[in-house]
């Protein structure tokens, strides 16, 4: 009998102890189901009204914090992503109101010179307008080829190959291609290379664009100067500009023109191209503006 007293007292007690886990394990069952239960609420209005407040709850489970940072932290990265995307729409719609209406106007002074050229008898006029046509084809080839590239290196799937390749002649072949515009602008280049063999880790296709865009530029707006001069790690590009305005902070930002009355022969790209083109091959770009001198540094690997 006392063995059985004995047993019946350490069965209440256990029983006791499973009750009292019980009501515990219960209490704690609920109150998490309760935060759950507001953490959906939270999620629900949060997608329904795009609202930006943060997902919180009182809960002292330290998982459920945990839990709430983690959909702060995705909600966050989303914001980031969809904030990238519109700002690259709105530059796209930018881009191509801008393109259209620069690309009207040679369009229209081509057609008008076309119309002048039918009726002209004169040889030497008709020579004339055929080089105003020509000048005007070559802004508009100028302006497709910024938009290409621009678009390209704007794509997130677009990968570049790099390999060891001489820049000195690739420069030097980019020049003889721009040698009558030289002579006509009356402009003697000055070229200056410390190692003529210097060999970097680049793309081709980049190099030769950037040296495009770059002497296109000092053809463009350039004066009577224009040199080139490498030494160690970087290549100065140098002319004198005549432009009062010219924003040295803004020169690498799309659509930025020193010159806005000549917005009709240029896209705005082509320096912000030549930015892009050298981040892409991990190298640095700059620009600094002395008196009426600019240079363009870019400084390579």
């Amino acid at each position: 009998n006392r063995y059985i007293r004995w047993e019946g007292k350490h069965m209440w007690i256990l029983c006791l102890i499973l009750g009292i886990c019980f009501i515990i394990s219960l209490t704690s069952f609920l109150l998490l189901k309760k935060d759950i239960q507001t953490i959906h609420r939270q999620i629900t209005y949060k997608n329904e009204c795009m609202s930006h407040f943060e997902i919180a709850s009182s809960t002292s489970f330290q998982e459920i914090k945990e839990l709430c940072k983690d959909i702060n932290g995705l909600y966050e990265e989303i914001s980031k992503h969809e904030e990238i995307a519109l700002k690259k729409e709105r530059e796209m719609q930018t881009l191509i109101a801008g393109m259209s209406h620069d690309m009207r106007t040679p369009l229209t002074s081509m057609q008008g010179y076309l119309d002048l050229l039918q009726e002209s008898k004169q040889e030497t006029e008709r020579n004339k307008y055929i080089d105003v046509i020509r000048a005007r084809l070559i802004s508009l080839k100028n302006m497709l080829e910024d938009l290409f590239m621009h678009s390209k290196l704007n794509d997130d799937e677009f990968t570049i190959e790099t390999s060891e390749i001489q820049i000195y002649p690739i420069l030097c072949k980019v020049f003889a291609s721009y040698y009558y515009d030289f002579e006509k602008k009356q402009i003697e280049p000055y070229i200056a290379f410390e190692n003529e063999q210097l060999m970097v880790h680049a793309n081709k296709e980049f190099v030769t664009r950037i040296f495009q865009n770059l002497i296109h530029n000092v053809l463009k707006y350039g004066n009577t100067s224009f040199s080139i001069i490498q030494k160690q790690n970087f290549m100065r590009f140098s002319n004198q500009v005549n432009e009062e305005n010219l924003e040295v902070d803004k020169l690498f930002d799309r659509f930025y023109k020193g010159d806005p009355s000549r917005h009709h022969t240029s896209s705005g790209l082509g320096l912000a191209n030549v930015k892009d083109m050298v981040e892409a091959m991990h190298w640095r770009v700059e620009a600094e503006l002395k008196e009426d001198n600019l240079s363009i540094i870019i400084y390579y690997k």
